[in-house]
Order: C-alpha cells, then sequence, then structure tokens
C-alpha cells in the first residue's frame, strides 16, 4: 500500500473558475515498471494519436526507453488535480467553452508541476522528470521534428508517462485515489488531471513540500 500526501507547490493554484491540488506517490521504479507498464499496449494507443512522430516528446524514440527509465531506482509521481467550480461546468454549455477551460486548467497546473520537478533536477542531479506531450520550450515554434531536424533543446526535452508505456489511468487509481474523468457528451467534467513524475537515485525527502 503506497501513501499518498498533498504537496504545496509554490506558484498560482486558482484560476477563473477552476483550483488546482497535487498529490504525490513514491514508490521503487523497478515496482512502478512491473505493475504498470505495458509497453506494447500504450505505445500502440500513440500510433492512433495525431502528435506521433511530429514531435520530440513524442514516439518513436530513438533510444531504449526501459534502459532510460530502469537507470533510476525511485520514482515520485504527481496527479495535479483541476477540479471546477459547478458555476463554471454550468456556464460551459458548448463543447469548444468546455474544451477551452481544460485546457486553461491543465496549462496552469502543467506550468506550476513543471517548474516544481525541474527544481528538483537541479537540487538531485542524478533525477529525470517525466512531463507531458506538449513541449513548451520552444514557445509557439513547430517542433523541428515535423521538418527531420535536431531538437532545439535536447538536454531539457522531457517525455510523458504514457510516451514509455506507463498505464496513467493504473497509476492515478491505485497510487494517487485519484479515477480519471472523461467527458463523453461534450460538457465538462468535475475535475482532470494532469500526470507527471520524477525518477532519482536520491532518496528524496517531499515532507517540506507537504500540506
Amino acid at each position: 500500500m503506497h501513501t499518498t500526501t498533498e504537496l504545496h507547490i509554490d506558484g498560482c493554484h486558482r484560476g477563473e473558475g477552476f483550483s488546482i491540488a497535487h498529490y504525490a506517490a513514491s514508490l521503487p521504479v523497478k515496482e512502478y515498471v512491473a505493475d504498470y507498464r505495458d509497453e506494447e499496449k500504450f505505445i500502440g494507443f500513440c500510433k492512433q494519436c495525431r502528435r506521433y512522430g511530429t514531435t520530440w516528446t513524442c514516439p518513436p524514440y530513438d533510444f531504449d526507453t526501459t534502459r532510460y527509465i530502469e537507470a533510476y531506482r525511485q520514482a515520485i509521481i504527481i496527479g495535479s488535480k483541476i477540479v471546477f467550480d459547478a458555476e463554471k461546468r454550468a456556464a460551459c454549455t458548448t463543447a469548444e467553452a468546455a474544451i477551452k477551460t481544460a485546457k486553461t486548467g491543465m496549462a496552469q497546473a502543467f506550468k506550476v508541476v513543471t517548474w516544481f520537478l525541474r527544481m528538483l533536477e537541479k537540487i538531485y542531479p542524478d533525477s529525470i522528470c517525466f512531463l507531458g506531450t506538449h513541449c513548451l520550450l520552444c514557445g509557439t515554434l513547430p517542433c523541428t521534428r515535423l521538418k527531420g531536424l535536431p531538437c532545439r533543446h535536447p538536454d531539457k526535452v522531457r517525455h510523458s508517462l504514457e510516451s514509455v508505456g506507463f498505464d496513467i489511468g493504473k497509476t492515478t487509481d491505485r497510487l494517487l485515489g485519484i479515477e480519471l474523468k472523461w467527458s463523453n457528451d461534450g460538457s465538462l467534467v468535475e475535475y482532470i488531471t494532469v500526470v507527471t513524475a520524477l525518477f532519482t537515485n536520491h532518496d528524496i525527502d517531499l515532507s517540506p513540500y507537504m500540506r
């Protein structure tokens, strides 16, 4: 049984009609790989996405993902839960409005947790963070992969957990105690969850960041 703790991360945790809370769980990388990774299945899902092969944050990769992952000993999984106010949900009367609101909340959560994980990378050098597939390093410039060119920021680019084969639904449910929510009718769901992580060879004490 893994204990989930709520984190207090510096940054803005409220927006127009939503609030953000961050939860963390830690376990050995070997255990996370054994119980939560199915590379063939989830890379199969990636192949169905229009982003597959078009950005350096997405597969296929030119490196051995298993060796990349297993170079680390401990995994810290973070779930950033964006909860929407009832008034905001009621105001989103179209699918377009719901998508716009969801993207705004996700962008804010991702900005805060990215800062936090990159900070930990600097403090603990033998570590690597896993972020989302929407890279922010080049701003509005298109990814160089579209033209078959090398990444502009090869030392800074990071990948997502799902893009190396991890089951995000199982991760949130069993490790973080958060059920993933999906909208089937275009409405704004009660909450959405952004999942990121830090893999490390350090014993990191998260107590200074706990609520």
